[in-house]
């Protein structure tokens, strides 16, 4: 394919020397636009591979067979605690339990003439005298005394 050069007014000293299949340099420096043809075709081939290659896509064949199951990852870190959950129902009572022993009686209450003494296990915490004030823990002889006795 030859490619045609135009060829400029005698006027203009640039052009002079052209021949009629100038060099793609030549053209170049011309402005000319050679290979209309192979453009179009270029063009067209472009076009037609765009197309072609476009719907590859909606061709599928069957489904395979599934892959073996993979190897497990390494565990991930633990998780925020979620929020509480609702409130249960009330469960059924239970039945009703043995009577326990009688507890032993902490407090002892004491009497006697002029004092009160308690037991080796005991602490006397209260002293009361009939008449008068206690000197201690004791009462003036005559008088009646009521003390509290306490486990200790």
């Amino acid at each position: 394919m030859y490619i045609l050069a135009r060829r400029a007014p005698p006027e203009s000293s640039k052009n002079e020397g052209l021949t009629a299949n100038p060099t793609s340099s030549q053209a170049k420096k011309l402005g000319v636009v050679g290979g209309g043809p192979m453009r179009l075709m270029t063009f067209i081939m472009i076009l037609s591979s765009t197309l072609a290659l476009g719907g590859c896509d909606q061709f599928k064949g069957p489904k395979g067979d599934p892959g073996a199951q993979g190897v497990a990852g390494p565990a991930g870190p633990k998780g925020e605690a979620g929020p509480q959950g609702p409130l249960g129902p009330q469960g059924l009572q239970g039945p009703k339990g043995d009577p326990g022993a009688p507890a032993p009686a902490s407090f002892r209450v004491v009497t006697g003439d002029g004092g009160v003494t308690c037991a080796d296990n005991e602490v006397l915490v209260s002293l009361i005298c009939a008449n008068g004030a206690p000197v201690g823990a004791k009462c003036s002889a005559s008088d009646q005394a009521t003390g509290l006795c306490v486990r200790r």
